[in-house]
């Protein structure tokens, strides 16, 4: 592992990371601390090749940003695994090139920012506690951090994924969808306190291993055309119109499988049918929440385009896919239909 910074301060997360949790050449960990660190001139790809994970940030200006974020890039794409800490999105001090593009650095440079004091509560920050990153950490304090938007993604790479904020709601800790780069938008070597070192270990195996975890799916009940029986579908002529899809709140106590709440559900991200439809009010982002099977209980109710859903002749069944408002727990809802006209 390379652990390239800045300011000579490298061996300070070195010497954590020893005394904590014991790495060292006699286990298997072979440690190189480059002390010229980022503020010099791009290193050489072939030298940054002998290394499985690199550790890097920067508090300077560095020579040649762009070759800097350009053989950054070439590396991972090599194989390498890469975890980006602060100050390497502040304006000015930032690595330029091909670490932006899309799927490579989970964070991207927000125009005038500066450094900022934060804090991470893991009983008040909004975070995905199951994440191999976040395993074991409860609270992180920091007079420098960056101010970031995550990576969007384009059509061939999937959109970043924010693990943690920070209390004041900004991104904390992220992973690019190869789950090969880590952005954490703490400053490494010695601005930390608490759980800091342990969030670094956490990322350097999860990069290196490329296990980001599956997130755990939620199952829960949707009703398609509720009230009907059988789910008929029409996917020919004027008639398709819109599916009405209800996801319901059940309750152990009501003798349902599960407690799920489902006005907990996040109507932006729902999914429907082969072709994951999005829901076709976009106009009304809350959906319509009322009871829908009579039970006392406030269900969701959404409407998708027929012609969205990707539904043909010979299925069956349709799923609902989505999120939980706040939060990356995934939900997936199963019911039966049957397409019409089939001959």
């Amino acid at each position: 592992m390379l652990l390239f910074g800045s300011d000579g301060l490298n061996a300070k997360l070195q010497l954590a990371l020893l005394d904590l949790y014991g790495w060292s050449p006699t286990n298997g960990v072979e440690f190189n601390v480059f002390l010229g660190g980022s503020c010099a001139g791009p290193p050489q790809i072939g030298n940054l090749l002998q290394y499985d994970v690199v550790v890097t940030w920067t508090a300077c200006t560095p020579t040649n940003p762009v070759g800097w974020g350009n053989v950054l890039a070439d590396y991972v794409g090599l194989g390498g695994a890469l975890v980006i800490g602060t100050l390497a999105w502040s304006p000015g001090l930032e690595f330029e090139g091909d670490i932006n593009l899309p799927g490579n650095s989970p964070f991207h440079v927000v125009d005038g920012s500066s450094f900022f004091a934060r804090s991470f509560h893991e009983n008040t920050a909004t975070h995905d506690a199951t994440h191999p990153i976040m395993q074991g950490v409860t609270l992180i304090a920091t007079p420098f951090s960056d101010l970031v938007v995550p990576d969007p993604g384009d059509p061939d790479h999937a959109a970043a994924t924010v693990v943690a904020y920070w209390d004041d709601g900004k991104p904390f800790v992220g992973i690019n969808e190869s789950c090969n780069i880590a952005g954490i938008t703490l400053y490494p070597p010695r601005f930390w306190t608490d759980d800091g070192a342990l969030l670094f270990f956490n990322a350097i195996n999860t990069v290196f291993s490329r296990d980001c975890g599956e997130p755990d799916i939620i199952e829960f009940t949707i009703d398609i055309k509720p009230g009907s029986d059988p789910n008929s579908i029409n996917v020919r002529g004027r008639g398709r119109g819109n599916i009405p899809v209800a996801i319901l709140s059940t309750s152990v106590a009501d003798g349902d499988a599960v407690d799920f709440d489902a006005t907990t559900v996040d109507p932006l991200t729902v999914e429907f049918g082969p072709d994951e439809a999005g829901k076709a009010h976009p106009g009304q982002p809350l959906g319509h929440i009322e009871d829908v099977d009579g039970d006392g209980d406030l269900d969701l109710l959404l409407h998708f385009s027929t012609a969205d859903t990707g539904l043909a002749c010979g299925d069956t069944e349709a799923t609902l896919t989505g999120q939980i408002r706040g939060s990356e727990e995934v939900i997936a809802g199963t019911d039966s239909v049957k397409i019409v006209p089939c001959r």
